[in-house]
Parts: structure tokens; C-alpha cells; sequence
């Protein structure tokens, strides 16, 4: 490509003096009027003096003076349009490229944004390149047309010549309109957009594949709304000879209808449309093929730490699980496991139980989540979170006082004649410490899934004669599949294999698969070979357990709700309920700090010396120390390697990514105590390895191993969290980026929006 005689086609986007105003504007979100129109400007180090100048000059241009601080998401369409010609044209760039820049307007503010686009050309004497496939759009705005099919040029000349002496069939045809909408296909011959499913003859896409779907306007059938696929609202009727051309209000977008049948402004209608009459593009891939735009070599860094304290530790688990104390292979250490057959029956019971409940309470709490308004969602979610946020032994310590012999819950059931009762050291114990601890993360998921269900699906399903038990069976349930087998992953997982509640808890009548697996690496019974054998043996029920589970999951657990949706009813009386299924742990905790004697069971009198003590006890304010320095090196250094690692893993083909994303899924869904353990083998291997190396310290235990530990355990959530949102970036603020002279560097950091809408569903450490 040349201008002024220089050929610039391997010149960056960033240096080339062109500029562009993309199709669906691709304005910055997080940046307010001023600052969209601003982010070229910046980026060239103006003085904040001229900056402001250019701005407010460029913005009464067009229209918009007063909107400087104004936020996007306020702005109608055709101000946003005009906010993305200011942004391009304050640049004073040689050439601007628009495309398609009017397709998301009525057709009122179309036709005035034609005549104010060719006014502004005309007065910054700027070289227009306007692409539309909007024969009127072109022969209006144009000095010359150039009618391009498959990226060949046909035709080029004024738009009489254009209009009047067509050189081929395909310019004299070339009047086409088309409505091209975002969509998921499900499955083959399933596709869904305006919140609606549609059968099609399209096939070969991914489940749950982004597409977009194209719909011409001769296409869609006009009927009455109760027949309707989509009903919409008439803007607009234009006679047009042979039809009509009608603009419909449809779900927040317009839609373009050719009928023989005249409607009226105004009019509700429904519209149909068959399966033939649907056409799909695949998208999804190829946006994010395009969004390959960072150096796959920034995730090297992790590959090195996935092998080293993901992969490795894992073979070190299985060598010891298949060999003796001397090195060599055996199987007897797996075999030996079938001794401890009620053990793991237990565990699996227990965790079965567990996991019913949490579901049981689960899942109506995350449908009236799913339900309330977004401000008081947050609300919610922060009360269903409350138990995270508090360290794991604390609360599980906090029902030992709870349910002791002499503690509250046997005081009020004594206020009733009731008792006391032995609940300590019991199953049942066990069962209430887990589902205290790990309902939120059945929450969680079930309210994510809930999120995507249409109200209307379920006024449409009691329209439709459904009683309220029917709906739940017939609609809510199946819907809601994902979010369960999530739920269950999540719950199921860290329940089997815990160790911290059932000794706590449970007491030694109750051991588990994590206290036989603890003993036989921490106890008296030291055998690293057969524990390692039950930690395989875990890692293969999990795993199987994992993939029936997987099965059901076709969805993807990291969307977010619409804030802009309408929210059905509001359950605000939801509060009191989730509020008062924290309180008694939290509550105990915080009154028993005040306790004057050190029991857990009778408030003894109120005393500030246990919080007076801290200060002057140099042990516990030493591991405070560490625990700080430990969480912040960690976070930090998780956050870093496992944000470079998204970037990086963008970059790749689907299959490498794939390949990474399952192996860097393991230390997710293998029990932590089986992470930990396998770390702990890595570490004595190494120690080993170093004995024979004189230039390896001999031991790393202590603050390197912590924060292996830690960062092992926080890089796949770092991973999780950035890559889902990286996702969802749209790929033209990219290219918007690249297009106002951002070098890769300053994109990311100007233009990356990579802000996590909910907490991680990660469950604490056990360990």
C-alpha cells in the first residue's frame, strides 16, 4: 500500500498517519468523552493545555460540547458515533477509514450522520475511506466508489457512473441489505441471539461457539406477536415499490424488514424466521486468532514453573506409588490401600452427603441472587463470600465451641427442655463443618447459571399451565445443569479429601481419606510410598467423579450478568437468610476473643487481654510478619507469571491452548492436600539431589518453599480469572489502540480492561 509514494504495508499500525472509525465504534469503556477523544493525543505527549483545547474544540465539531465528562455507557448511539469520529479526527491523521460506521443507527439519525460526515470532510479537508455495503450510504457520501467483491476491485468511478453503466452483474446487483446480529451456537443446527433459540442447517461449529448470524430483510416473516419468534416495535415504514421497508425496535437493536405487508408506526408485530433464512459466520475463532497480538513467549516463564512444581511433583507421586522402599516397582503399596476400604467409603460417603446438602440449600439462594437488581447482588454475594474471607481453621475451630457439650447450641436446645446432646466428635459434625465451609462454592456457580436464564422462560412456563414445582423440575433444574455439576466439583472435591474438619470435628472415630494420607507423610506411620498410593487412588476418584460431572458442563462458568438487564423480583428479604448462615461461627469467634478464661465452651467474663497480649508477643507478631511477606511476594508473584501466562497462552493455536489450559487446570482439581504432598516429595527429592551438587544449597525449606507452595496453589486462579476476561475484551479496542499509535506495550496497559466482575471461586486452604 502506498501514500505519498511510500509504501507502508509492513509500517505498524501505530506509525501509519491513518486513522479509523470502526463499525461497532470500539470506544473505551473505562474512559470517559473527554478521554476517548483524548487517548491519540496522550499518547503523542501533548500538554495537558493543548490537549484540552483540541478536545473541546473537536467535541463542539461534532456536537458534543458539554459531554466531556460524560460516560459512554451514557451516550445514545449516534453519539457514540460521533465521539469515535472525534477520537479519529483530532489526530489530524492524512487518511480516515470508516467502516460500516453508521450500520447501528436508525435510519433518521442515519440519513443526518451522512450529510454531518460529508460536512466534516469537507471542512478538515481530510481523505475519506469509506466502507459500507449500503448502495444509498455509498452513492451519498462518495466522490468515487470502489465496488470491491471478494477483495477484488470491480469497479471504480463517480457514483452516477457506478449507478448508471454497471460494468458486471455483480455491481448492477450489488443492493443488498442484511441484519447481523451476535449469537452462541449450542450445537449443530441450534443457535441462539435476542435471547432467543432458533433452529438453523448450520452445523461443524464448537458447543457454545460465538457466531455471527445474518438475516436478510426479505427473509423475516411479518406475523402477529403471539405467533412471533421476536416481537418488536415499528420506527419506521418506507413504501419502496415493490415492499415495504420497515425499521423494528427489537431487544435494544433495530432490525430491517422487506414486506408486501404495510405495517403502521408504532405497531407491535412478531417476526419469524426459518431455519433456511439464517446464515452463520463463525467469529468467536477468528477474533481470537486475531487477538494473537502478544508474543506467545511471555508465558515461557510459566511453562518452565508449570513442568517444575506441576508436572514433575505428579511423576515423583506416581514413582513412589509403584515402588518399594529400595526403588523398585511394585504394586503393593496400591494394593495395600484396599485395607483401608472403610476409610475411604466413609470419606466418599460424608462427602456425598455434604455435597446434597449444599445443594439443597444452594440452589434456591442462588436463584432469588440471580434475581435481585445488580446493586443488591453485590450485596448478596459479599455476605455468601463473608466465610472466605476468614482463615480456615478459625471457623472450623469456632464450631467446636458451637457444638461441645457445655457450648450454645446445647445452651438453647436446654432453654426448650432439650439435651444436652452429644454432637462433637460425630458424622454428623464432619458433615455440618463442610457444608458450613463449602456452600458458598456451590452458590457461586448455581448463581452464575441462574444469571443467563430469561425470566420470561419461567412466566412463559407458568403461562403455559406450570405449577411452581413443575417449573423448578421442568425448567430451573435443567437450565441450571451447568451450575450444578459445577457446584458439585467444587464441593465434592475438597470435601473428600479433607483432613482439618474431620479431625477438628470428627475426632479418631472419624478419620477420612485426608487424615490416612496426612498420617502416612506427617504421623507416626511415615511411609511416603503408601501414601502416595492413597493419593493416587484419590486422584483417580476425583478424576472419574470429575468427569461424569464435566459431562453436564457445557457452559461456561465465567459470564456475568447483564447490568442492564431488567431484574425480575426483588428479594430483598433473601438478606436475613444468608446473613444468619454465617452468623453463629462469626459470632462465636468475635465474643470468645473477649473470653477472660481460654475455653471455648463458658463466657467466663469480658476481657481485653488477649488482644493486649498480641502486641507484646514477639512469636506471634513474627508470623505475622511472615504471613504477610509471604501472601504479598506470592500474590504478586502469581499475579505477574500467571497474567503474562494468559497473554502468552492467547497467542497460541486451539490446541496448544488446550493442552495448557488442562494441565494448568491440575492443582485445581486435585485435592490440596495431594498438591501439597506432592510438593513436599519435590522438595525431599531435591534435597536429596542437592547432596551429591556442591554449588545447590542443601535444603530450600523455609521461605522458598512457602512461596512455591503459594504461588503454585494461586497461578491457576490468576490464569482462570485473566483469560475468561481477556475473552471478552472486544478485539476492536485492539485495534482502536493500535490504530491512535499505542505500541503494543502501552495497549495493554491504556486499553486492557482485565477487572474480575466476581470473587475467585477458589476454596481455601486446608493444608
Amino acid at each position: 500500500m502506498l501514500l505519498k509514494g511510500q509504501d507502508i504495508t509492513g509500517v505498524p499500525p501505530y506509525k501509519r498517519p491513518v486513522n479509523t472509525v470502526f463499525q461497532k465504534y470500539a470506544l473505551f469503556p473505562h474512559l470517559n468523552v473527554f478521554e476517548n477523544v483524548a487517548f491519540g493525543l496522550r499518547l503523542k505527549k501533548m500538554d495537558e493545555e493543548t490537549i484540552r483545547r483540541k478536545v473541546r474544540d473537536m467535541l463542539e465539531v461534532v456536537g458534543l460540547k458539554g459531554f466531556e465528562r460524560r460516560s459512554i455507557g451514557q451516550m445514545s448511539g449516534g453519539q457514540q458515533q460521533r465521539v469515535a469520529i472525534a477520537r479519529s479526527l483530532v489526530n489530524e491523521p492524512e487518511i480516515l477509514l470508516l467502516d460500516e460506521p453508521l450500520g447501528a443507527l436508525d435510519l433518521k439519525l442515519r440519513k443526518e450522520m451522512q450529510l454531518e460526515l460529508k460536512r466534516l470532510q469537507r471542512e478538515m479537508n481530510i481523505t475519506f475511506i469509506y466502507v459500507t455495503h449500503d448502495q444509498e450510504e455509498a452513492l451519498t457520501m462518495s466522490d468515487t466508489v470502489v465496488v470491491m467483491n471478494g477483495g477484488k476491485v470491480q469497479q471504480i468511478g463517480t457514483p452516477e457512473d457506478i449507478y448508471n453503466e454497471p460494468k458486471n452483474a455483480f455491481v448492477a446487483d450489488f443492493i443488498g441489505d442484511s441484519n447481523i446480529v451476535d449469537g452462541v451456537m449450542h450445537r449443530d443446527f441450534l443457535v441462539s441471539f435476542s435471547g432467543v433459540q432458533f433452529p438453523c442447517v448450520d452445523r461443524g461449529f464448537a458447543r457454545e461457539q460465538s457466531v455471527q448470524v445474518v438475516v436478510r430483510p426479505e427473509d423475516i416473516e411479518v406475523v402477529s406477536p403471539v405467533e412471533g419468534q421476536l416481537v418488536g416495535v415499528v420506527n419506521d415504514v418506507i413504501f419502496k415499490g415493490v415492499h415495504f421497508e420497515m425499521h423494528v425496535e427489537c431487544e435494544g437493536r433495530e432490525w430491517l424488514i422487506h414486506s408486501t405487508r404495510a405495517c403502521t408506526p408504532g405497531e407491535t408485530i412478531g417476526m419469524r424466521i426459518g431455519p433456511n433464512e439464517i446464515h452463520i459466520m463463525a467469529r468467536s475463532e477468528a477474533e481470537w486468532e486475531m487477538m494473537k497480538i502478544y508474543d506467545k513467549k511471555l508465558a515461557y516463564p510459566y511453562f518452565i514453573w508449570m513442568v517444575l512444581f506441576t508436572v514433575v511433583p505428579l511423576i515423583i507421586v506416581v514413582y513412589y506409588a509403584l515402588t518399594d522402599g529400595s526403588g523398585n516397582f511394585t504394586i503393593a503399596n496400591l494394593t495395600s490401600v484396599s485395607g483401608y476400604g472403610s476409610v475411604f467409603a466413609r470419606s466418599l460417603l460424608l462427602a456425598l452427603v455434604a455435597t446434597v446438602i449444599c445443594l439443597i440449600i444452594a440452589f434456591p439462594v442462588g436463584y432469588f441472587l440471580s434475581r435481585l437488581r445488580v446493586n443488591k447482588q453485590h450485596i448478596m454475594l459479599m455476605l455468601v463470600m463473608l466465610p472466605m474471607w476468614m482463615n480456615f481453621l478459625l471457623r472450623t475451630y469456632a464450631w467446636m465451641g458451637l457444638l461441645s457439650i457445655n457450648g450454645p447450641v446445647n445452651a438453647v436446645l436446654g432453654f426448650f427442655g432439650l439435651g444436652p446432646y452429644t454432637m462433637l466428635n460425630t458424622s454428623g459434625a464432619v458433615v455440618l463443618g463442610m457444608v458450613y465451609n463449602y456452600v458458598p462454592y456451590m452458590i457461586l456457580p448455581l448463581y452464575t447459571s441462574m444469571t443467563k436464564i430469561d425470566q420470561s422462560l419461567v412466566e412463559a412456563a407458568q403461562d403455559l399451565g406450570a405449577s411452581t414445582t413443575q417449573t423448578l423440575f421442568r425448567v430451573l433444574i435443567p437450565m441450571s445443569v451447568p451450575g450444578i455439576s459445577t457446584g458439585i466439583t467444587m464441593v465434592f472435591v475438597p470435601a473428600v479429601s479433607t483432613f482439618v474438619i474431620s479431625r477438628m470435628l470428627g475426632g479418631g472415630s472419624n478419620l477420612m481419606i485426608g487424615d490416612l494420607i496426612e498420617m502416612q507423610f506427617l504421623g507416626n506411620s511415615y511411609n511416603l510410598n503408601v501414601g502416595s498410593a492413597m493419593s493416587l487412588v484419590l486422584m483417580i476418584i476425583v478424576l472419574l467423579c470429575m468427569s461424569f460431572t464435566s459431562s453436564f458442563d457445557e457452559d461456561e462458568m465465567e459470564a456475568c450478568p447483564d447490568e442492564n438487564e431488567t431484574s425480575a423480583p426483588d428479594a430483598a428479604g433473601l438478606r436475613h437468610p444468608l446473613f444468619l448462615l454465617h452468623v453463629p461461627a462469626i459470632a462465636y469467634m468475635i465474643v470468645f476473643s473477649f473470653n477472660q478464661s481460654k475455653g471455648y465452651a463458658l463466657f467466663t467474663g469480658f476481657t481485653l487481654k488477649w488482644y493486649t497480649s498480641l502486641i507484646h508477643n514477639s512469636a506471634i507478631l513474627s508470623a505475622l510478619r511472615v504471613s504477610l511477606e509471604v501472601a504479598l511476594i506470592s500474590a504478586v508473584i502469581a499475579t505477574v507469571l500467571g497474567t503474562a501466562a494468559s497473554l502468552g497462552i492467547a497467542s497460541m493455536s486451539r490446541k496448544s491452548r488446550l493442552v495448557i489450559t488442562n494441565i494448568t487446570y491440575i492443582p485445581v482439581v486435585n485435592p490440596e492436600i495431594i498438591t501439597g504432598i506432592s510438593l513436599m516429595l519435590l522438595f525431599v527429592a531435591y534435597q536429596r539431589f542437592a547432596e551429591g551438587v556442591s554449588w545447590l544449597p542443601d535444603t530450600i525449606m523455609g521461605m522458598p518453599t512457602l512461596l512455591i507452595a503459594h504461588i503454585a496453589f494461586n497461578v491457576p486462579y490468576v490464569i482462570f480469572n485473566v483469560t475468561p476476561k481477556l475473552k471478552q475484551l472486544d478485539i476492536k479496542l485492539y485495534e482502536a489502540a493500535l490504530d491512535l499509535a499505542a505500541t503494543p506495550g502501552r495497549r495493554s496497559s491504556k486499553s486492557s480492561c482485565l477487572r474480575s466482575a466476581r470473587p475467585s471461586c477458589r476454596p481455601s486452604s486446608s493444608a
